[in-house]
């Protein structure tokens, strides 16, 4: 393999020596009867040539965004070598792509900043680029709603001072779900949408506590959703798959707290999940529930 070519393969994730362990891997999910499929990101970029330089969304060149695009791409190509049943890109929590769609982060005064559709923009070429070389794999995004302007934040805290803080007014989520559809139309095939998890959110961890999101979603677009956070109480995810038509939920602390959660719902056992959303599993090695 030609030295530029073997060190752009290595630049974002799976890389090549890894694809025999990661078959492994898919092959133990299989076995079990689920699907699995790799979360690709990039937290920051750092131009060839220039050492440990790091550059912002707003000092890319053509060039830079040329390359990011074929990491994607390779990146996904080598994921359906392993065997993956899809991809999923991550747009969220203050990351490269997620920097794209916020405007707060993107001033660029091309083609690629400003309008949504230009945020959007470099994501919508990945996708394509990805569905070019693998035009039946599905691609999925994980895409944390960003919040409405500083001022308006601190209004609506200033207004629930001493009352429970409502998440769903503090975001921009009817922008939010307008980048969605655009993503939509752009070949994404669903979409995980979340929370930024601010820290004034914390204690407010109420069931399914990002559900207007979703919501807001589904009324812009028929792309299929799954929603997370705080799915504790599964009467009330029945209600949002029949009702408000989110098609999937994800779990995570709460599989770290009971990880045979799915099974105990499925038999009949219908209480709430025992994950009360302290985050203490984080600040422990391996994810470890400290109340096992």
């Amino acid at each position: 393999m030609p030295q530029r070519e073997s060190w752009l393969h290595s630049r974002l994730g799976l890389p090549f020596l890894m694809i025999p362990a990661y078959q492994q891997l898919v092959a133990i999910a299989h076995a079990s009867g689920a699907a699995i499929i790799p979360q690709l990101n990039m937290y920051q970029y750092v131009r060839p040539g220039t050492g440990q330089q790091t550059l912002d969304v707003n000092a890319l060149t053509p060039e830079d965004l040329a390359e990011i695009r074929q990491l994607y791409i390779a990146a996904a190509v080598r994921a359906k070598q392993c065997g993956f049943d899809a991809v999923q890109l991550h747009l969220a929590y203050g990351w490269l792509l997620y920097r794209f769609l916020n405007p707060y982060y993107n001033q660029r005064q091309d083609d690629y900043g400003g309008t949504p559709e230009n945020r959007c923009r470099l994501i919508v070429e990945i996708i394509q680029g990805i569905k070019a070389q693998l035009p039946d794999y599905p691609i999925c995004a994980k895409f944390s709603f960003y919040f409405k302007p500083q001022a308006e934040i601190r209004r609506i805290l200033a207004q629930h001072k001493d009352q429970p803080l409502p998440i769903a007014p503090c975001y921009a989520a009817d922008e939010c779900a307008g980048l969605c559809q655009h993503l939509y139309a752009g070949g994404l095939d669903f979409i995980e949408v979340l929370g930024d998890h601010a820290p004034w959110e914390n204690g407010n961890r109420h069931p399914s506590c990002y559900q207007d999101l979703a919501k807001a979603v589904r009324a812009k677009c028929p792309i299929p959703i799954v929603l997370t956070g705080c799915n504790n109480e599964p009467q009330q995810l029945e209600q949002l798959l029949d009702q408000d038509k989110i098609d999937a939920f994800a779990l995570s602390r709460a599989l770290i707290r009971e990880p045979q959660l799915p099974n105990r719902w499925m038999s009949g056992d219908l209480s709430p999940a025992k994950c009360i959303h302290c985050d203490a599993c984080y600040q422990t090695k391996a994810h470890q529930c400290r109340f096992q």
